[in-house]
């Protein structure tokens, strides 16, 4: 409990207090026209995308490729390290036990997926080939990996609190901590 409760705190000051300084830091630099959009967090690189938002945080590789793809979007800078953990259920061990195995992705081409794409090929894996990805866009993946219809999938505060919390799965990875992940930036704007 102690440690959802520190992540309803994280997100409750992101949201009170950092969110509003984006906004402040805008207005001097000459922006009129801020909004505070809401829309489903599964949804959040589609909205982009399409010109719903025009400011959003999400994953450098996300960013990487869909600059490479001629997307029209700018990064405007690294915002934090470190937040996500790539949970799973045991036997699993390490990202090369992945291999085989049903990983948890929001769809195939988003943020999560791409960013599990790049740690499972850093470790000599061939992601289309060796990882069964399944799709769930609703994002329910903490309820998927304790019913066990899937093996891992990359979790997010306050997934990796309230799972611990639960017994369900264990960490494998993050990249907070884990080398090379812990050495670059987690979300960019």
């Amino acid at each position: 409990q102690e440690n959802l409760l520190a992540a309803i705190a994280a997100e409750t000051h992101e949201s009170n207090h950092v969110y509003p300084a984006f906004a402040e830091t805008a207005r001097a630099e000459g922006f009129t026209e801020i909004e505070r959009v809401a829309y489903p967090a599964y949804s959040a690189d589609q909205s982009v995308l399409r010109g719903e938002v025009d400011f959003d945080l999400q994953a450098p590789v996300w960013c990487a490729v869909k600059i490479a793809a001629g997307e029209p979007i700018t990064v405007v800078g690294g915002v934090h390290a470190g937040c996500y953990e790539l949970f799973a259920n045991p036997p699993i061990g390490t990202v090369t036990e992945l291999a085989g195995r049903r990983v948890g992705v929001p769809a195939v081409g988003s943020a999560g997926h791409f960013f599990l794409a790049l740690m499972t090929a850093n470790v000599g894996l061939e992601p289309d080939r060796d990882i069964a990805w399944v799709e769930n866009p609703i994002g329910d993946f903490m309820a998927l990996l304790e019913a066990g219809e899937i093996d891992a999938f990359l979790a997010f505060p306050p997934e990796p609190q309230e799972l611990r919390a639960r017994g369900v799965g264990r960490s494998i990875l993050s990249i907070n901590t884990d080398r090379p992940w812990s050495q670059y930036m987690c979300c960019l704007a």
